[in-house]
């Protein structure tokens, strides 16, 4: 048997339609919407200047550590460790409502990212929408936590009902595109290799 035998007849295509173009675009914003507030997180870390923890923190680091001197940033403080403390109640809640805003949306976006690039193979315009609907109530919970922790909940509804919906239209999906390209991809595979063979 021969390459054609055994490779070529094989071969299965996977057609993606135009619409798909939607479904990048929603996902390309959340993306820039999650490394800005990556930016907005790291950016409320100039409170730990260089001056504030050698004030603070400056003899007990360089006991602590043999001698090295505490860099400003803050870190490793997340937002609930020894040098947050240092800022006050006022200081620790605005550090920690951005932090949380930050961690809030890591704890999923990977997961959101990979069911929409998913399902937008098989439901592009639909994915999109769902997509729309979590970015909305992604900014709602932004500016509601930047405001006060209670002003985030008006965000939550999007943002959970999109997050259990999504689980279960990835598996729809899966499941349609499995069923419909089986029988899509025999024919047009088949179209191919007699393009292939008459050449």
């Amino acid at each position: 048997m021969g390459y054609k035998e055994d490779v070529e007849d094989k071969w299965n295509f996977f057609v993606i339609s135009d619409d798909y173009r939607w479904t990048l675009l929603v996902t390309l914003l959340m993306v820039v919407h999650y490394y800005t507030l990556v930016g907005m997180a790291g950016g409320s870390r100039k409170v730990f200047t260089e001056e504030f923890m050698k004030e603070n923190f400056g003899d007990e680091h360089k006991q602590a550590l043999n001698g090295d001197e505490i860099k400003k940033g803050g870190y490793p403080d997340s937002g609930s460790g020894r040098y947050t403390m240092a800022l006050g109640y006022k200081g620790w809640m605005e550090f920690n409502k951005l932090q949380r805003s930050h961690y809030n949306y890591l704890e999923s976006i990977s997961q959101i990212l990979c069911m929409m690039l998913t399902c937008g193979l098989e439901f592009p315009i639909t994915t999109a929408i769902i997509g729309g609907v979590y970015l909305l109530g992604r900014i709602i919970f932004q500016v509601g936590y930047k405001i006060s922790p209670k002003a985030r909940m008006i965000g939550v509804p999007f943002v959970m009902l999109t997050q259990f919906f999504l689980p279960i239209f990835t598996i729809y999906s899966l499941s349609q595109m499995y069923s419909n390209r089986c029988a899509d991809a025999e024919c047009l595979s088949k179209r191919m290799m007699d393009l292939v063979s008459t050449e």
